[in-house]
C-alpha cells in the first residue's frame, strides 16, 4: 500500500499489513514519504524519510519521537506538527516556506515548540502541503508557511515565517488544510474556504472561478448554509463536509 513506509525497505507493499510493535493507536496521519502515529498514551512514532521523521534511527521501522503528552498530529508534504494537552504546538521538518513557524532555520530534525504561540491554548491543528493553520481556545485563527495562493487567509499572496493571526470573525470550530487551500467549521455549523479554487475546491461555484482563481480571505460556503455539518476536511485539490 505504501513504498517502505510500513516496515521493509523501500519494498512497495501491495495488500494491507499489520505493523508489528504498535497497540493503542488513535491517529495516524501521513504525507507522501513519511508516516506518524499516535497511541493513546500520548506518545508518537515516526518512520520513513529520515529528514521528515523527528528523530534519529531506522527510518524503516516505527520508533518513539522525543515528545509526550500529545493529543493530536498532522503530516505535510516535508514537515509534522504534534499537539500536547496544554495547548502547546511543536514542529519539525522542513522549513523552506515557514511551514514550521519558527523563523531562521532551513530545517528542524527533533520536535521543536513554536514559541510565538507559547502564550496560546491551542485545540486544533492542520497541515497542508507547505503550510498549517491552528485554532485557538478564544477562537482566534493562525496560518503560516507558503501562502502564494491565498491559503493564509490575509488578503494577500505572502509566505508567513511565523505564526500570524487571521481577521475572521466567526467563532471556529476546527480548520482543515489542504494541497493551497483551507476549510474552517464554525461553532454555528457555516464553512469558510479560502485559497486554490481553480479545481472547484473552494466551493464558490463554478461561475465564480476561473483558471487562475483563488480566494485571498475566508468566503462563506452558501450551499451548506443551513446544514448541520459535523466535519469539513481537504484533500490536496478538493474538500469534503459530513453533514447530518
Amino acid at each position: 500500500m505504501t513504498k517502505g513506509k510500513i516496515t521493509e525497505r523501500k519494498i512497495p507493499n501491495r495488500k494491507a499489513r499489520k505493523i508489528a510493535n504498535l497497540s493503542g493507536i488513535q491517529q495516524v496521519a501521513c504525507s507522501a514519504e513519511h508516516t506518524v502515529a499516535l497511541n493513546s498514551a500520548g506518545l508518537v512514532y515516526s518512520w520513513g524519510n529520515k529528514k521528515r521523521i523527528g528523530r534519529t534511527g531506522t527510518e524503516y521501522e516505527p520508533h518513539l519521537v522525543p515528545i509526550e503528552d500529545i493529543v493530536k498530529v498532522a503530516c505535510g508534504a516535508d514537515f509534522t506538527l504534534a499537539l500536547d494537552k496544554s495547548g502547546r504546538i511543536y514542529s519539525w521538518g522542513s522549513n523552506k516556506f515557514g511551514q514550521l513557524g519558527i523563523p531562521s532555520v532551513k530545517s528542524i530534525n527533533s520536535p521543536t515548540k513554536i514559541e510565538d504561540l507559547a502564550g496560546e491554548d491551542i485545540i486544533d491543528i492542520s497541515c497542508g502541503d507547505n503550510f498549517a493553520g491552528a485554532i485557538t481556545r478564544s477562537g482566534k485563527v493562525y496560518t503560516w508557511g507558503f501562502g502564494n495562493e491565498g491559503q493564509l487567509g490575509h488578503g494577500d499572496k505572502t509566505d508567513q515565517i511565523i505564526p500570524r493571526a487571521m481577521t475572521f470573525e466567526s467563532i471556529p470550530k476546527l480548520i482543515s488544510c489542504g494541497g493551497a487551500h483551507t476549510a474552517i467549521l464554525t461553532q454555528t455549523n457555516e464553512v469558510y474556504v479560502f485559497g486554490r479554487g481553480r479545481e472547484g475546491q473552494i466551493g464558490h461555484e463554478q461561475k465564480d472561478e476561473s483558471s487562475t482563481a483563488s480566494r485571498l480571505r475566508p468566503r462563506l460556503v452558501e450551499t451548506l448554509r443551513g446544514l448541520i455539518v459535523r466535519r469539513v476536511v481537504c484533500g490536496g485539490n478538493h474538500t469534503m463536509a459530513l453533514v447530518d
